[in-house]
């Protein structure tokens, strides 16, 4: 079953005020699952078959595959005014506390609906008291190990031994007590899932792409998006998918005797461990790191 968020913030835009867009719009959410949609999909009048010159682009949006009487009943609301409501979230609201899409909330499209601002729903963050701590705590050994990878990287040893500590700590400190610093909300952006794994397809289209985004994987972006201030940005992502696809190894460009070529995915180098050997540079060529 989907899960999204409802953030308390509607409570003060505008779609508030009107009791039936606010009804269909919920109710939407609600029966709205993860969708990706892979080529741009026209948006169709609500009531007649005919593009409105509006056109939904390539993401992942929620998908309520149902027509719009099915949902009007679902919100228990009045048909005919039900149905003005799909007509009203489906145009551009100038008023909208969001720009993107020009204020659109819930457009129609062959097969149902797109609730637009799904994932930025789904992925609002309300992280608790021990999740930041936790957080705050790993920042601090991912960047010990960053800085002391960098003193010492002339002794492969010491490089050794230092990502065998820093690893062991990360792993060992799942859960840490909240303190008083704790209780500050992380104010960190969401995570742009859907950005982030355009610039996946982008820069790696001979890798294998997710044909869901579940829940594990979401949170395995995140985690990683939160880890350090300088990842909440898509250039550097861009950067890093590139630094990727130039690993022979990782792009399956190499094959050993009796193996198959590696096969890399996102959720592979998403993990804490794969992640932290692919930026300390364990995946590149070695010719060229030599």
């Amino acid at each position: 079953m989907a899960f999204v968020k409802l953030d308390c913030g509607i409570l003060n835009s505008t779609l508030w005020v009107e009791r039936e867009s606010r009804d269909i719009f919920i109710t939407a959410l609600l029966m709205a699952q993860p969708f990706e949609v892979k080529e741009p999909m026209e948006q169709l009048e609500v009531g007649e078959i005919r593009p409105t010159g509006f056109v939904v682009p390539p993401g992942w949006y929620g998908f309520v595959e149902a027509a719009g009487p099915g949902i009007v009943r679902r919100a228990l609301a009045d048909m005919k005014d039900g149905m003005e409501a799909l007509r009203k979230l489906g145009e551009p609201d100038s008023e909208s506390r969001s720009s993107e899409f020009d204020g659109r909330r819930l457009v129609r499209v062959n097969g149902g609906y797109i609730v637009l601002n799904y994932m930025k729903y789904r992925d609002k963050d309300a992280t608790s008291a021990v999740r930041s701590a936790r957080y705050r705590e790993r920042k601090k050994v991912a960047e010990l190990s960053r800085d002391t990878v960098a003193v010492t990287r002339d002794s492969s040893r010491g490089v050794t031994i230092a990502k065998a500590k820093a690893k062991a700590k990360a792993e060992a400190e799942e859960v840490s007590l909240p303190t008083e610093e704790s209780e500050t909300r992380d104010v960190s952006p969401a995570c742009p899932h859907a950005e982030i794994i355009k610039l996946w397809a982008h820069h790696c289209p001979s890798a294998r792409q997710p044909a869901e985004w579940n829940a594990t994987r979401q949170a395995l972006l995140r985690a990683r998006w939160k880890e350090q201030k300088n990842r909440q940005s898509l250039d550097w992502w861009a950067r890093f998918f590139a630094y990727v696809a130039d690993s022979d190894f990782l792009m399956g460009r190499t094959q050993e005797t009796g193996r198959k070529p590696f096969e890399v995915s996102l959720d592979w180098v998403l993990k804490p461990a794969n992640f932290l050997k692919i930026i300390e540079g364990a995946y590149q060529n070695r010719e060229r790191a030599a």
